[in-house]
């Protein structure tokens, strides 16, 4: 596999909570895709992906529709796709439509 970004998030959380990475360090994930690097943000985990496994790429048609919100950037590497949205209200906001999604 080469990410998983649920599995990463969790593992982060799990090294904090459990004190084996202090809480406030940035932990490091080395992947097939590149550098993964966690950091804690309040209540929440933010992941930063290294660019260096996905290259800028359009839109597909239909997914950002099926999402409920257009991406400001888009990358994709084989068989995957990272859409960045600047907005974090994008998220709460969006209302996908899963089974559309699920023929992508």
């Amino acid at each position: 596999m080469e990410l998983c970004g649920h599995a990463t998030l969790a593992s982060a959380h799990i090294l904090w909570q459990t004190e084996v990475v202090p809480i406030g360090q940035i932990i490091r994930f080395h992947t097939r895709s590149g550098l993964l690097e966690a950091m804690e943000k309040g209540n929440w985990i933010e992941l930063n992906f290294s660019n260096s496994a996905h290259s800028s790429g359009g839109e597909f048609e239909g997914i950002s529709n099926a999402l409920g919100a257009v991406p400001d950037e888009t990358y994709q590497s084989e068989g995957n796709l990272l859409y960045v949205y600047e907005d974090e209200a994008n998220g709460p906001q969006a209302r996908p439509d899963f089974s559309t999604l699920k023929h992508f």
